[in-house]
């Protein structure tokens, strides 16, 4: 089996490398000279790009240019702004380059945090317009509703 070269600029903590590191073992991670903190930063150039097979995270679009190696870029979050344009995936297309993002990993928990929020958001909405039209409402906003005799 090849050995790949798997560049990620991903802001993980020690811990979180070490686990990558581990996970993708025996192929070899690459970290950047320079860690960033936050997916939205601006990557910088880093000298180790160019030896990467794959990259892992939100990577300078001049690099993933510049590479030769390069044959699939995972973005490591839902959004892509920055890879979006025409001329990237125009670059990509004649590259070859295969470019995915994360947003599967996220859609199990936004379903999860979205279907109770929407389900209780949608009983509070009933008993606001109730109480609204009413003109009755409590200091806690839950005031009980008139029961019928």
């Amino acid at each position: 089996m090849e050995t790949l070269r798997i560049f990620s600029d991903s802001p993980f903590d020690d811990a979180a490398v070490n686990l990558l590191r581990d996970g993708v073992a025996p192929h070899e991670l690459l970290l950047p000279q320079t860690r960033v903190t936050s997916v939205l930063a601006q990557p910088e150039p880093d000298p180790q790009f160019p030896l990467a097979d794959i990259a892992f995270g939100q990577p300078d679009i001049a690099s993933i240019r510049g590479s030769d190696r390069l044959k699939w870029l995972q973005i490591s979050s839902a959004g892509f702004t920055r890879y979006d344009t025409p001329e990237f995936r125009e670059f990509a297309a004649s590259r070859g380059l295969v470019v995915t993002n994360s947003s599967s990993v996220y859609a199990a928990a936004c379903a999860e945090h979205v279907h109770p929020t929407d389900r209780s958001s949608g009983h509070a909405f009933a008993r606001r317009q109730f109480l609204r039209a009413a003109k009755t409402w409590s200091s806690s906003g839950l005031a009980a509703l008139p029961t019928s005799s």
